[in-house]
């Protein structure tokens, strides 16, 4: 990092919870003091109401399904009325998509492998013209399902090939552009790609340090394992490395992946499915720092602090350097549906969509906030995805955070 100081002429302040010199004060208070005097509530769309009313109908967890299985939603006669359709979505793929209520699918589980599958359904709200909005309302409603079938590995072969061909687009595909598949990782092996991932920090800096000084863990390479089609990051009690400004040893170690000096991208739409835990002074991050390795600017795609606290809902941040000096600007995400706000223990989806002139979020399908203007970067960034910890709390030890995929489109030709 001093290497960086010279280049900017001032000493570098590191990247994530740095805010402008008005903000001088925030930094010296909890976290959560800062979260909440950024916070800006987005109200969801009134025709994401009375979700409540909505129900899935597929077998029992853990019970064995042959052949066959009835994937069926119910929902209100009122909501059905706000309703273009449901869409019907196994292991993250988007399968079918139904126009009529009672909305129902028969599913060929012949067609997928054996073992556990998840089954869960998105509605999609049409506008007052009576065409689908593309505000997609994910009820975030799964069932698991134990599939046993006699396909065996040509079975195996043919879901695979179906996945790749069947991948749905970016939901952000607001104009019907045609995009391409950049950058794609499903965990889907027994070890991280180091092809595609580094496990500490960018190559040029030694050691698993983090990158900021509220963060109280290590970064270690062990705390990243792959399994069960997961990336799975954890926080363990255990002294490592020295701490970058007192010389102390950190009383954690933990997990971070980045993509640097593998794969870099400017604009395009980026999407993670991630289930985030709840804990104690977890600080869960997904972000993006520009691979010419300077700071800033730098974009969060989601972040939470502390997972344990008041506030379970990730927040969007984009930090920039301007004549004034250091700026930011911060949003929590919509609630999508008038569902709960903690997204804790749970799985969900996290888009960013980037453009040329503009930033936008995607938690679970529902458009969040825009940030414009000299809050969206201009040089290419690459990714980085770690399960930090706030220092001075007392984490617990064996948190994990998982992630089931992450992946990268941009538009033809760009």
């Amino acid at each position: 990092m001093d290497s960086m100081n010279s280049k900017l002429g001032t000493p570098l302040r590191d990247a994530r919870m740095q805010k402008p010199s008005a903000q001088t004060a925030l930094r010296a208070l909890a976290l959560g003091i800062l979260a909440t005097a950024l916070l800006v509530m987005v109200a969801p769309s009134p025709a994401h109401a009375k979700s409540n009313n909505f129900a899935l109908v597929a077998p029992k967890n853990n019970k064995t399904v042959k052949n066959k299985i009835k994937f069926t939603a119910m929902v209100s006669k009122s909501l059905q009325r706000k309703a273009w359709g449901m869409e019907f979505w196994i292991d993250g793929d988007r399968v079918a998509v139904d126009r009529k209520a009672p909305y129902t699918q028969n599913i060929d589980t012949r067609k997928l492998t054996n073992g556990q599958h998840t089954f869960r359904t998105s509605l999609i709200v049409k506008t007052k013209s009576g065409k689908p909005d593309k505000k997609v309302c994910e009820y975030l409603r799964a069932v698991y399902v134990n599939v046993k079938n006699k396909g065996g590995k040509a079975a195996a072969k043919r879901i695979a090939k179906t996945k790749k061909l069947a991948l749905p687009g970016p939901i952000a595909d607001e104009k019907k552009k045609k995009w391409t598949l950049k950058f794609r990782d499903e965990f889907d092996g027994t070890a991280l790609d180091r092809t595609k991932w580094h496990d500490q920090r960018e190559d040029w800096i030694v050691g698993g340090q983090p990158y900021n000084n509220r963060e109280g863990a290590f970064y270690k390479p062990e705390n990243n394992t792959v399994s069960n089609g997961s990336l799975v990051q954890m926080v363990k009690d255990e002294a490592a490395g020295d701490l970058r400004y007192t010389k102390e040893l950190y009383p954690r170690t933990t997990g971070m992946v980045n993509t640097d000096h593998r794969f870099g991208f400017k604009y395009g739409y980026v999407e993670a499915r991630v289930r985030i835990p709840r804990c104690k002074g977890c600080w869960p991050v997904f972000w993006t720092l520009p691979t010419t390795n300077t700071w800033p600017p730098e974009v969060d795609m989601f972040e939470f602090i502390d997972t344990a606290g008041s506030e379970r809902r990730p927040f969007i941040a984009s930090h920039w350097k301007d004549d004034s000096g250091l700026q930011s600007e911060l949003y929590y995400y919509t609630t999508p549906c008038g569902t709960a706000t903690d997204y804790t223990e749970s799985w969900h989806t996290y888009g960013y969509l980037w453009t040329g002139n503009k930033i936008q979020p995607f938690l679970d399908g529902v458009p969040g906030p825009v940030l414009t203007g000299a809050a969206v970067p201009q040089v290419e960034m690459y990714l980085i995805l770690a399960l930090t910890t706030v220092s001075n709390f007392a984490t617990e030890n064996g948190s994990k955070m998982l992630t089931d995929y992450v992946r990268v489109w941009q538009p033809k030709g760009a």
